[in-house]
């Protein structure tokens, strides 16, 4: 054994075994720590290996368990059972391609449910955001907005000498409130003082992109003419503010579309609960097992 010191006697013997028998006689070997293989072939790449598609196999195995394992801890559920780590135990060949299939399989819902949840969810914050812009817009208007704002650009024409021979528009959306005392500025400049605009907090904190709570506020711009339109619009778009070109122009059709919207969420809202349920089985059932796959 070369330069290798022991406590106990050693000899260096040769196995010839059947390929179809090599792995259950290594498994057998490697219960027990008596056996140190010697590699015959060192100048052999490991990619060029016989045996290197069984490795990938294997680590491709483990990798989907390490990856449940982070799916099961980030639902707060806990792994049965606890790991021996003096167990050397190999399971035969035929539970190991049937564990295979069945990692392949879980893998595959599990990500499904992260995207189906995720899309379900990105749905839900639209709808949440297109229900506080009707209730709001309909405050702006009950409070006569519509009426402050042709008095306020008016007064701002003929101070300025600026503006548009044209009917008053708006458009209304959605805003982060930590950006809205400075989009205010801008837009006020941008607009030489001929928009009108005003805003009303969200109550409920909503999800960004990256799950985060944001706190956003719903405004309303009122403007003259094409080109104060364009110049609202690329404001909003440089502050990724959210404009919600189809927002209804009557009280009446507001609430129709506010109906509309709460039944949707309280469509989206189930078919999350019954995601969450269904997800939850999947991993609990993947925790009852996880340590004994390993």
């Amino acid at each position: 054994m070369g330069s290798l010191v022991r406590s106990e006697e050693m000899r260096f013997c040769q196995l010839i075994v059947e390929k179809e028998a090599a792995f259950n006689c290594v498994a057998e070997l490697g219960k027990q720590p008596y056996v140190q293989f010697k590699d015959l072939n060192p100048d052999v790449n490991p990619f060029q290996r016989t045996f290197v598609r069984h490795i990938r196999r294997y680590d491709e195995m483990e990798r989907k368990l390490r990856f449940l394992e982070s799916q099961i801890t980030k639902d707060n559920i806990q792994i049965a059972g606890r790991l021996d780590q003096g167990d050397y135990s190999v399971m035969p060949t035929a539970e190991l391609n049937q564990l295979e299939a069945t990692l392949a399989d879980l893998e595959r819902d599990v990500k499904n449910m992260n995207e189906s949840d995720a899309q379900l969810k990105k749905n839900y914050m639209e709808l949440k955001e297109w229900d506080a812009v009707l209730e709001k817009t309909d405050e702006f208007f009950q409070g006569g907005v519509d009426d402050q704002a042709a008095e306020e650009l008016e007064v701002q024409e003929e101070e300025y000498g600026k503006g548009e021979k044209a009917p008053i528009s708006y458009v209304v959306g959605v805003i982060e409130r930590s950006r809205l005392l400075v989009f205010e500025r801008v837009l006020w400049r941008a607009s030489h003082h001929t928009a009108y605009l005003r805003s009303a907090a969200i109550d409920e904190d909503l999800e960004d992109e990256n799950r985060e709570k944001v706190q956003k506020a719903v405004f309303i711009v009122f403007y003259k003419g094409d080109r104060l339109r364009s110049i609202v619009e690329k404001v909003c778009d440089g502050f990724k503010a959210k404009l919600m070109k189809n927002c209804p122009k009557t009280f009446k059709d507001r609430q129709s579309a506010r109906n509309d919207v709460r039944a949707r969420l309280q469509d989206v809202k189930t078919v999350l609960g019954q995601t969450t349920e269904h997800r939850f089985r999947v991993l609990q059932a993947a925790a009852n097992n996880h340590n004994a796959w390993l």
